[in-house]
């Protein structure tokens, strides 16, 4: 029933609708009937149990979350603390420190370099190994799954059908100069050699009286006409004395 004019009186209960009050309290519920303390967050403080879905821009000084759904076009401004659980579509403004459990895709390593542009694939390097060679007389070709590499062999001027100029050492690796003697230092050896003696500490080399061929042996390490020598070296005259 309605009532006009102004009431003065104490009313218990609850009512099922009301347009409006010039002053209340506090209310217990919502217009769908829901229980206010136990449906709704409070401004400061309070614990949400569940998960929490933002589909709008999201400006936070700090957010601590166990669980955080991020969908559309959320924005943090200054940080999370905690963990970040669940797929982030949309953009994300701001630096992020730690490690990721798992990615799928990135698109720059950790110097900041564009992974498609820096790095070869497994099936780009495969495509480049070499799998054959042939060298003829004037190209090179290098066969890969990618296409053949061929290089052009220069041709040379220099005549290789000839004999070298010279040469310092033999096949042995020899010097030419200290190992073999030279035609006149053969002519120049005695036709013969006679054996006159052995020098040692009481036998010295003879200074004259010699003939060509008079050879003598070192049967005792020493110095022998300012030449030092060893025990089986000998002295062979090459020229009569």
């Amino acid at each position: 029933m309605n009532l006009p004019g102004t009431i003065k009186a104490n009313l218990s209960g609850n009512a099922a609708t009301a347009t409006k009050a010039t002053n209340a309290d506090r209310a217990t519920g919502d217009s769908d009937g829901n229980a206010i303390n136990t449906t709704y967050l409070k401004r400061s403080g309070g614990t949400v149990t569940g998960n929490v879905t933002f589909n709008s821009s999201v400006t936070a000084n700090s957010i601590t979350a166990k669980d955080l759904i991020v969908n559309g076009a959320s924005r943090f401004v200054s940080g999370i603390t905690g963990d970040l659980v669940g797929n982030v579509t949309g953009n994300v403004t701001g630096n992020l420190s730690g490690n990721a459990s798992s990615a799928t895709k990135a698109t720059n390593d950790g110097n900041g370099n564009t992974i498609t542009s820096t790095y070869a694939t497994k099936t780009e390097r495969s495509n480049n190994d070499i799998t054959a060679a042939s060298l003829n007389a004037t190209k090179l070709t290098l066969t890969r799954a990618a296409g053949n590499i061929t290089a052009n062999i220069p041709t040379w001027n220099q005549d290789t059908t000839g004999t070298a100029a010279k040469a310092t050492a033999d096949a042995k690796g020899n010097n030419i100069i200290n190992t073999y003697a030279t035609k006149a230092e053969v002519a120049a050896l005695p036709k013969s050699m006679v054996i006159k003696g052995t020098l040692d500490a009481t036998h010295a080399l003879p200074t004259s009286g010699m003939t060509e061929g008079d050879t003598y042996i070192v049967g005792a390490s020493g110095t022998y006409n300012k030449i030092a020598c060893k025990v089986g070296d000998f002295f062979v005259r090459t020229s009569n004395s």
